[in-house]
């Protein structure tokens, strides 16, 4: 079968979406149930409808656009990703994936392509977490690890809660457990998404064949000291919250590194209170994300990084609270998955390679669940979550080629 995706047309969704969520800082900024966000789902649900697909939402607004097998009530194939953005970010991660699966599910039904089993197209629901501070949020509920009451504690930062937030997005945060999917409803799902990383682009290779992804810990930490006045209180009398933290960014740094090859650390949020130029910091806040694919390594540099903060603080007289905010354990895909995109590449005659994720996905969630494929396209430079976030559009084109193919085989093409 020679069917192949449109480039042009996936090209030209991308930049359509574009239009919703442009900040004047630069980059995007589109932040779930917001206007901007809101706007661009609805044009991603037209474009749905007009492949054919029925459309609906799930009680949080998880997207779902379907194509109906011959035999519907068989286990659906599944592609997607997210459409919100971190602050001032790129313009490709999260929608190549959802428009890459859009492009394929559109190609099988204009070209009368009949499967076996029904396809579907996943707009998950804050996948970033920019909003909330709290990641992967729509996938997570719908494996049923989202507690109703945990939609009250998380806040933004003008301080709406995510219940908040649902509700005047039109949705009922009392049925969060609705979400929550019967794991015999998939057959198996697809992760299309650029790499955010150097490898792909390195080794001069188009496609990334996904074998896994890191496990990740968020943790909130929040530092209280005494705010006094900063010209008048001896450096022997302080408690200074802000000079502890700097000592545990630059441990997070070093234990990292020392943990193993792979181990990841970073402080990537920080608040100071009251933040005054003549006062000595009394509380701060910061998050420590840290990552690996080895869950031992992992492990380690979570015990260490908590033990030194225990140090500091008591060395210090800084009283501590160290929240876990999220926990994902190291995926390791099934080989059949691996095998199917890794043989549908073969067949397109598309350089790839294997590879592993340091990024989260909503893949990470289903997989809990169901099994899970990803395909990665690269990534210019590395560079993701800013503005000069780029993937050449002809890579995309050809991972959206790979997908196409290795969906075909999941949802078994009927003569």
């Amino acid at each position: 079968m020679s069917l192949k995706i449109n480039g042009k047309r996936l090209k030209e969704r991308l930049i359509a979406l574009s239009e919703f969520g442009k900040d004047e800082a630069g980059g995007w900024s589109r932040f779930t149930w917001t206007d901007d966000y809101i706007r661009a789902k609805e044009l991603v649900k037209q474009w749905m409808r007009e492949a054919g697909m029925t459309v609906r939402e799930d009680a949080m607004g998880n997207v779902f656009g379907r194509l109906a097998g011959l035999d519907d009530s068989l286990p659906v194939v599944a592609a997607g990703s997210h459409i919100d953005s971190v602050k001032c970010g790129g313009m490709f991660d999260g929608n190549v994936g959802v428009l890459g699966a859009l492009e394929v599910i559109t190609t099988i039904a204009e070209n009368k392509i009949k499967t076996k089993h029904p396809l579907e197209v996943i707009i998950f629901v804050e996948e970033d977490g920019a909003r909330f501070n709290w990641r992967i949020l729509g996938a997570r509920a719908m494996v049923g690890e989202v507690a109703r009451e945990s939609l009250d504690k998380y806040k933004d930062k003008d301080g709406i809660s995510i219940a908040q937030a649902m509700e005047a997005a039109g949705y009922d945060p009392n049925k969060i457990s609705e979400v929550k999917i019967d794991p015999k409803y998939y057959k198996c799902f697809f992760e299309m998404h650029i790499e955010q990383s150097h490898c792909l682009e390195s080794e001069g290779v188009s496609v990334g064949v996904v074998e896994g992804i890191f496990g990740s810990v968020w943790l909130k930490v929040t530092l209280k000291g005494r705010a006094d006045h900063a010209g008048a209180t001896p450096m022997k009398f302080r408690k200074d919250a802000l000079v502890a933290a700097s000592e545990i960014i630059i441990a997070m740094e070093k234990i990292a590194k020392e943990a193993g090859e792979t181990t990841v650390g970073t402080v990537g949020w920080i608040s100071v209170q009251p933040c005054m130029i003549n006062t000595i910091p009394g509380i701060v806040e910061m998050t420590l994300d840290i990552r690996d694919i080895n869950e031992k390594n992992l492990e380690t540099a979570i015990n260490n990084i908590r033990q030194f903060i225990g140090e500091v603080c008591k060395k210090r007289n800084i009283e501590v609270e160290i929240e876990e905010v999220v926990r994902f354990s190291p995926i390791h895909f099934p080989d059949h998955m691996i095998d199917t995109v890794e043989q549908a590449a073969k067949e397109e005659g598309i350089p790839f390679m294997r590879i592993a994720s340091g990024a989260g996905h909503d893949a990470q969630a289903l997989a809990k669940l169901i099994d899970v494929g990803m395909i990665f396209t690269p990534s210019r430079g590395g560079l993701s979550h800013c503005p000069d976030e780029y993937t050449d559009y002809e890579d995309i084109a050809k991972c959206a080629q790979v997908l196409l193919k290795a969906m075909l085989k999941k949802a078994e093409v009927v003569a």
